[in-house]
């Protein structure tokens, strides 16, 4: 009777512990897989849109956009363009280095512009093949004196 609770124990043993295991093997695989994902640079903006809401036909409007890089390798920002003539951005040229700071400043010219504007800037990095977009908008009132002589 002794041998046969000895084998049943034995046998608990191995198919209960084999379980826990098997469970803390694959948390330790899942843990470490999602590490090697996060390796590298990483840009983390405080915000990607600015609304710049009202302004007169001509006016500039200028904006900065905080990035910091959260990752654990150098960030560098290859290039930056905007949607258009009118939308120019400035940008580091030199590798932002991890838990470090920087800056991509815009300014949008409303020469000739009227209405709702969505103008973008698309960052081109070494974070990976997908850039990262930055958008200004708001709306361009043409004075009534411009208006009028048409």
């Amino acid at each position: 009777m002794k041998k046969i609770i000895r084998n049943t124990a034995i046998a608990a043993l191995a198919i209960f512990g084999g379980a826990a295991l098997t469970s803390f093997t694959t948390d330790i695989t899942e843990v470490s897989f999602v590490e090697s994902v996060q390796q590298g640079p990483k840009i983390v903006f405080e915000e990607k849109e600015f609304n710049f809401g009202s302004i007169k036909q001509g006016d500039k409007v200028e904006h900065t956009f905080n990035f910091k890089n959260e990752g654990d390798a150098p960030l560098k920002i290859n290039h930056a363009k905007g949607s258009c003539g009118c939308t120019v951005p400035e940008w580091p040229q030199e590798p932002i280095l991890p838990g470090q700071s920087g800056e991509i400043h815009v300014v949008f010219n409303s020469a000739g512009k009227s209405g709702r504007q969505t103008k973008s800037v698309t960052l081109q990095t070494n974070v990976g093949e997908t850039p990262v977009v930055l958008y200004i908008k708001g709306e361009v009132i043409v004075p009534s004196s411009i208006t009028n002589q048409n």
